[in-house]
């Protein structure tokens, strides 16, 4: 947990009940507080376009992840260029690691995803369940 703490940091700009857990040796960061809790990353004037974000998120079953729901949105400046709300279960009696991946487009200028020199915020809130894990992301420019 530590070494992704320190990894989030420069971007972690407000968080209101997520952590940073390994239960059963799979880390990733999770609700603390339950439903409502949020958080949000921000990338500063990134080095290149960014057309799409990836998130490794996992899927579980059973009572904890019954319900589990995400709402992801992804702004730059006061553009709305994404949002999707992410299903954290399944019926499945195992717990996988899934990609979602999340397109941005700027219906304003009508272009896809940001140029360099822009500005990146994704914001995370936990609408539904009482838990949800996201192992993992990547922002890429294709």
């Amino acid at each position: 947990p530590k070494g992704l703490k320190k990894k989030q940091k420069p971007y972690l700009t407000s968080n209101s009940g997520w952590s940073a857990e390994a239960d059963n040796n799979k880390l990733g960061f999770v609700p603390s507080s339950g439903l409502g809790s949020k958080f949000t990353l921000e990338f500063k004037k990134v080095a290149q376009p960014v057309h799409m974000m990836t998130w490794m998120i996992m899927r579980s079953y059973g009572e904890k992840w019954d319900g589990s729901k995400l709402k992801v949105e992804a702004w730059s400046g006061e553009r709305l260029l994404a949002r999707d709300e992410i299903v954290g279960f399944h019926d499945k009696k195992t717990s996988e690691t899934y990609n979602i991946k999340m397109k941005l487009f700027d219906q304003e200028s009508d272009s896809i995803g940001i140029p360099p020199g822009s500005d990146l915020k994704v914001t995370f809130e936990l609408v539904g369940g009482t838990t949800f894990k996201i192992s993992g992301m990547a922002i890429c420019d294709h």
